[in-house]
C-alpha cells in the first residue's frame, strides 16, 4: 500500500505559515492539505507543536478523524495534557522514559560514584524536572571519568601526557579505539539508567513510551476524558525494536502492553 509523504519545515511563527497557506493556496489544494494534515507527524517542541493543532483546528484545517503522531523525548506531562486538550481528533505522543528512577528502591551507589542526595533520590522531585538532554550531560561526563579513571589503572596504557593535541598532526590519538571500548563495556549506572553498549553503540537499556487516546464515538468532543490515565494505553518498546512506531507493535518479547489505571 502506497502512501503519500509531505515534509515541511515549521518556522516559530506557526500563525504566518497558517494565513500564507490561505493567501497562496486555491481550495483545490488546501483541500487536499487537510487531507495531508488528517496523518501528521510532528517533529517540534511542545509549545510549537500546540500552536500548529490549534492553528490548524482553528482554520478548519484538522477534523474529528484526526491523527496526530508526535516525538519528543523531553515533553513532559503537562504538556501531553496540553496537546491533547488542542487537538482534534486522536493523538499519540512518543517519548524517553527512565524507569530505573521510578523504582523508589533505588539508590545512587556511592562508591562507584558522588552524586547529590537531591539527584540521588527519587522522592526529593528534582530529578524529574530535569530535562532530558541534562540527564544525558551528566551521564556523558560520567562515563568518560569512568573511562579514564580504568585505563589509568590499566598500566598498558599510555600516560596522559599521549593526550596532548598537535594541531598539525593528521594522525589519530592511538589510545581512542581503546578509550572507546572501555566505554562501551562501561556498564555505569548513571541517571538515564544503564548505560551498556552493543557493538553498534546502541544502548539496549533506552527505553520508549508511546501513549495515545483512545477510540470514542464522538472523536475529539470527549477529548477532556484524556487527561484521565485510564484513557491511556501504554506501550514500552526498547531501542532495539524495529517497528515501534506502528500503530500496533509487533515487537514480539521485547514489547509490554501495560493497560494504566486510576
Amino acid at each position: 500500500m502506497g502512501l503519500d509523504v509531505s515534509l515541511q519545515q515549521v518556522d516559530r511563527n506557526v500563525t504566518k505559515v497558517f494565513s500564507t497557506l490561505f493567501s497562496t493556496m486555491r481550495m483545490e489544494e488546501l483541500n487536499r492539505y487537510r487531507d495531508t494534515l488528517r496523518r501528521a507527524i510532528l517533529l517540534l517542541s511542545p509549545r510549537t507543536a500546540q500552536v500548529f493543532i490549534h492553528q490548524a483546528v482553528e482554520t478548519n484545517l484538522a477534523s474529528k478523524d484526526s491523527h496526530w503522531v508526535y516525538a519528543n523525548e523531553e515533553v513532559s506531562d503537562t504538556e501531553i495534557m496540553e496537546l491533547v486538550h488542542s487537538a482534534l481528533g486522536r493523538m499519540t505522543v512518543i517519548r524517553q522514559i527512565f524507569p530505573l528512577w521510578r523504582d523508589t528502591n533505588i539508590r545512587c551507589i556511592r562508591n562507584n560514584h558522588r552524586i547529590s542526595s537531591l539527584l540521588c533520590d527519587p522522592q526529593e522531585g528534582y530529578l524529574q524536572s530535569l530535562e532530558v538532554s541534562s540527564l544525558y550531560l551528566y551521564d556523558s561526563v560520567l562515563m568518560l571519568a569512568n573511562a579514564f579513571y580504568r585505563k589509568l589503572e590499566d598500566r598498558k596504557w599510555h600516560s596522559m601526557a599521549s593526550l596532548n593535541c598537535m594541531r598539525k598532526s593528521t594522525k589519530p590519538w592511538n589510545g581512542g579505539w581503546s578509550m572507546l571500548d572501555t566505554i562501551q563495556k562501561g556498564r555505569i549506572s548513571g541517571l538515564t539508567g544503564l548505560m551498556d553498549f552493543r557493538s553498534n553503540g546502541a544502548n539496549s537499556h533506552v527505553q520508549f513510551e508511546i501513549l495515545g487516546t483512545s477510540y470514542s464515538e464522538t472523536f475529539g468532543k470527549d477529548v477532556k476524558r484524556t487527561v484521565k490515565p485510564s484513557i491511556f494505553t501504554r506501550w514500552i518498546c526498547s531501542q532495539s525494536c524495529s517497528e515501534w512506531f506502528s500503530p500496533t507493535p509487533s515487537c514480539g518479547k521485547q514489547v509490554q502492553r501495560i493497560e494504566t489505571s486510576e
